[in-house]
Protein backbone atom coordinates (compact mmCIF):
# COMPACT_ATOMS: atom_id res chain seq x y z
CA UNK A 1 0.00 0.00 0.00
CA UNK A 2 2.86 2.37 0.81
CA UNK A 3 4.50 1.61 -2.54
CA UNK A 4 1.37 2.74 -4.43
CA UNK A 5 1.30 6.13 -2.73
CA UNK A 6 -1.43 8.58 -3.67
CA UNK A 7 -1.57 7.57 -7.36
CA UNK A 8 -3.91 4.56 -6.79
CA UNK A 9 -2.61 2.34 -9.61
CA UNK A 10 -4.47 -0.71 -10.89
CA UNK A 11 -3.49 -3.76 -8.84
CA UNK A 12 -3.13 -7.21 -10.42
CA UNK A 13 -3.36 -10.13 -8.00
CA UNK A 14 -1.87 -13.39 -9.28
CA UNK A 15 -1.75 -16.71 -7.50
CA UNK A 16 0.07 -19.76 -8.80
CA UNK A 17 -1.53 -23.21 -8.69
CA UNK A 18 1.63 -25.28 -8.74
CA UNK A 19 2.01 -28.16 -11.22
CA UNK A 20 4.56 -30.61 -9.87
CA UNK A 21 6.85 -31.88 -12.63
CA UNK A 22 6.34 -34.90 -14.84
CA UNK A 23 6.20 -38.67 -14.43
CA UNK A 24 8.65 -40.54 -16.68
CA UNK A 25 8.97 -37.46 -18.86
CA UNK A 26 5.22 -37.30 -19.51
CA UNK A 27 2.63 -35.01 -18.01
CA UNK A 28 0.71 -36.92 -15.38
CA UNK A 29 -2.79 -35.91 -14.19
CA UNK A 30 -1.90 -36.68 -10.57
CA UNK A 31 0.68 -33.88 -10.60
CA UNK A 32 -1.84 -31.17 -11.52
CA UNK A 33 -3.68 -29.10 -8.91
CA UNK A 34 -6.98 -30.62 -7.80
CA UNK A 35 -10.30 -28.80 -8.08
CA UNK A 36 -10.11 -28.07 -4.38
CA UNK A 37 -6.64 -26.52 -4.77
CA UNK A 38 -7.84 -24.40 -7.72
CA UNK A 39 -10.85 -23.27 -5.68
CA UNK A 40 -8.69 -22.43 -2.65
CA UNK A 41 -6.35 -20.34 -4.83
CA UNK A 42 -9.33 -18.60 -6.47
CA UNK A 43 -10.79 -17.82 -3.02
CA UNK A 44 -7.47 -16.31 -1.89
CA UNK A 45 -7.31 -14.14 -5.01
CA UNK A 46 -10.93 -13.05 -4.63
CA UNK A 47 -10.34 -12.11 -0.98
CA UNK A 48 -7.22 -10.10 -1.90
CA UNK A 49 -9.07 -8.27 -4.69
CA UNK A 50 -11.96 -7.44 -2.33
CA UNK A 51 -9.51 -6.14 0.27
CA UNK A 52 -7.75 -3.93 -2.27
CA UNK A 53 -11.05 -2.60 -3.59
CA UNK A 54 -12.15 -1.80 -0.03
CA UNK A 55 -8.98 0.25 0.30
CA UNK A 56 -9.85 2.25 -2.82
CA UNK A 57 -7.78 0.47 -5.47
CA UNK A 58 -8.98 -0.90 -8.78
CA UNK A 59 -7.96 -4.57 -8.67
CA UNK A 60 -8.04 -7.60 -10.96
CA UNK A 61 -7.09 -11.16 -10.09
CA UNK A 62 -6.43 -14.52 -11.65
CA UNK A 63 -5.01 -17.93 -10.87
CA UNK A 64 -2.36 -19.38 -13.16
CA UNK A 65 -1.33 -23.02 -13.31
CA UNK A 66 2.40 -23.42 -13.85
CA UNK A 67 5.41 -25.66 -13.22
CA UNK A 68 7.58 -22.53 -13.03
CA UNK A 69 5.99 -19.92 -10.74
CA UNK A 70 8.67 -17.27 -11.21
CA UNK A 71 8.37 -17.49 -15.00
CA UNK A 72 4.54 -17.29 -14.82
CA UNK A 73 4.65 -14.26 -12.52
CA UNK A 74 7.17 -12.47 -14.76
CA UNK A 75 5.01 -13.15 -17.84
CA UNK A 76 1.82 -11.97 -16.06
CA UNK A 77 3.59 -8.76 -14.96
CA UNK A 78 4.87 -8.14 -18.48
CA UNK A 79 1.40 -8.74 -19.99
CA UNK A 80 -0.19 -6.34 -17.49
CA UNK A 81 2.60 -3.77 -18.00
CA UNK A 82 3.29 -3.58 -14.26
CA UNK A 83 5.57 -0.93 -12.79
CA UNK A 84 6.44 -3.06 -9.74
CA UNK A 85 5.97 -6.61 -8.49
CA UNK A 86 5.23 -7.37 -4.84
CA UNK A 87 5.53 -11.01 -3.75
CA UNK A 88 4.43 -12.36 -0.38
CA UNK A 89 7.00 -14.94 0.68
CA UNK A 90 7.51 -17.13 3.71
CA UNK A 91 10.97 -16.85 5.23
CA UNK A 92 12.99 -19.98 4.37
CA UNK A 93 16.31 -21.27 5.64
CA UNK A 94 19.12 -20.67 3.15
CA UNK A 95 19.66 -24.39 2.51
CA UNK A 96 15.99 -25.01 1.68
CA UNK A 97 15.94 -21.94 -0.58
CA UNK A 98 19.00 -23.32 -2.40
CA UNK A 99 17.41 -26.78 -2.90
CA UNK A 100 13.81 -25.69 -3.57
CA UNK A 101 14.51 -22.43 -5.36
CA UNK A 102 13.60 -18.87 -4.52
CA UNK A 103 10.68 -17.48 -6.51
CA UNK A 104 11.43 -13.87 -5.55
CA UNK A 105 14.94 -14.05 -7.03
CA UNK A 106 13.62 -16.05 -9.98
CA UNK A 107 11.12 -13.30 -10.83
CA UNK A 108 13.77 -10.60 -10.37
CA UNK A 109 16.07 -12.42 -12.85
CA UNK A 110 13.30 -12.62 -15.46
CA UNK A 111 12.05 -9.02 -15.43
CA UNK A 112 13.33 -5.47 -15.54
CA UNK A 113 10.58 -4.34 -13.15
CA UNK A 114 11.53 -3.84 -9.48
CA UNK A 115 10.56 -6.84 -7.33
CA UNK A 116 9.69 -6.43 -3.65
CA UNK A 117 9.14 -9.29 -1.24
CA UNK A 118 7.06 -8.88 1.87
CA UNK A 119 7.07 -11.41 4.71
CA UNK A 120 3.98 -13.58 4.84
CA UNK A 121 2.27 -14.06 8.17
CA UNK A 122 2.65 -17.47 9.73
CA UNK A 123 0.42 -20.14 8.18
CA UNK A 124 -1.54 -20.80 11.38
CA UNK A 125 -2.42 -17.10 11.72
CA UNK A 126 -3.54 -17.02 8.08
CA UNK A 127 -5.69 -20.11 8.55
CA UNK A 128 -7.30 -18.64 11.68
CA UNK A 129 -8.11 -15.40 9.84
CA UNK A 130 -9.42 -17.30 6.81
CA UNK A 131 -11.69 -19.49 8.96
CA UNK A 132 -12.95 -16.50 10.96
CA UNK A 133 -13.77 -14.62 7.74
CA UNK A 134 -15.59 -17.62 6.27
CA UNK A 135 -17.58 -18.16 9.48
CA UNK A 136 -18.54 -14.48 9.61
CA UNK A 137 -19.80 -14.71 6.03
CA UNK A 138 -22.23 -17.44 7.10
CA UNK A 139 -20.33 -20.57 6.07
CA UNK A 140 -20.45 -23.61 8.30
CA UNK A 141 -17.22 -24.82 9.90
CA UNK A 142 -17.07 -27.70 7.40
CA UNK A 143 -17.38 -25.27 4.48
CA UNK A 144 -14.74 -23.00 5.99
CA UNK A 145 -12.32 -25.90 6.40
CA UNK A 146 -13.07 -27.30 2.94
CA UNK A 147 -10.67 -24.93 1.18
CA UNK A 148 -7.69 -25.64 3.43
CA UNK A 149 -8.00 -29.13 4.87
CA UNK A 150 -7.75 -32.06 2.44
CA UNK A 151 -10.76 -34.34 2.50
CA UNK A 152 -10.72 -38.14 2.82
Amino acid sequence: MKLAGATRPVMHVVSIARIWGTALGLQHPGLYPTRREWRAQADLVADAVKDLERRGFEAHGRVIGSRHPSKAIAHAARDARCDAIVIAARPMPRRRRWVQGDDVRGVARRTDVPVYDVPLRQADEMIAVYIADRLESGDSLEEALDGIVPGP
